[in-house]
């Protein structure tokens, strides 16, 4: 289940990082191109100067700029800052990449423990309903736990680490700056609880597979019972 949560954050990010400079722009829409303006000594000489001579061609980039704060990511000095965090990003999914190959030799291998033990299962049972009933509610078992630990265990116990790791290390972060942590913080977070719900409805698929499994020997099971007793 670890790989396979590890592998689907690793098949997403490249939608991560696309995703990324709708994070900025949000970040920039909310915290308003009033208070941009006000914090920014040419911002303020340009809508001076536009109080003066609004016809100036600058102005309308002065007021599409009011009218959505966003537009500032496509500036060249707001690029230079952007790229220096894409930076930072690149270089901690280069380092996530490392491990690629290892968690995906890890699914591999747990795929072909858990045919080995469906063979020891077997070989260890009176005959093959026998095998199937107990792998059956085995696999239901894992399956249920499975599915309460990523659907509900693991985002809990996220949001409230994710919390106190936001309090700690944007505590002093102020403005714009605490309005991005927020909305970054909220984005991986997203993205980490996507990949647990993909894991939590693979085990409930696999609980569904095999309490199904478990009921069919059962049955199967009842009735040949019943057969052989009919004809004593």
């Amino acid at each position: 289940m670890v790989s396979f949560f590890a592998l689907g954050l690793y098949a997403g990010l490249d939608d991560f990082k696309a995703g990324l400079p709708g994070v900025v722009q949000d970040s920039l829409r909310e915290y308003g191109a009033e208070r941009l303006i006000a914090e920014s000594p040419e911002l303020q000489q340009a809508a001076q100067l536009c109080r003066v001579n609004p016809g100036l061609k600058e102005c309308e980039q002065l007021e599409a700029f009011q009218q959505d704060p966003a537009i500032l990511l496509e500036q060249p000095q707001f690029q230079e800052q952007y790229q220096q965090f894409q930076q930072q990003i690149d270089l901690a999914i280069e380092q996530a990449e490392q491990y690629r190959e290892q968690t995906q030799l890890a699914f591999y291998g747990g795929i072909g423990l858990l045919f080995f033990g469906i063979l020891l299962v077997w070989l260890g049972s009176a005959g093959f309903l026998a095998a199937g009933k107990t792998l059956g509610w085995s696999l239901g078992f894992s399956g249920l736990f499975s599915f309460l630990l990523y659907q509900y265990g693991l985002p809990a116990g996220l949001d409230v680490a994710g919390k106190q790791l936001l309090e700690n290390l944007t505590g002093s972060l102020s403005g714009l700056y605490g309005i991005l942590a927020d909305h970054a913080y909220l984005y991986v977070v997203g993205f980490v609880q996507e990949g647990l719900t993909r894991v939590a409805y693979l085990a409930l698929g696999i609980m569904v597979a095999g309490l199904a499994l478990w009921m069919i020997c059962w049955v199967v099971e009842k009735q040949r019972f019943k057969k052989a007793v009919t004809r004593k």
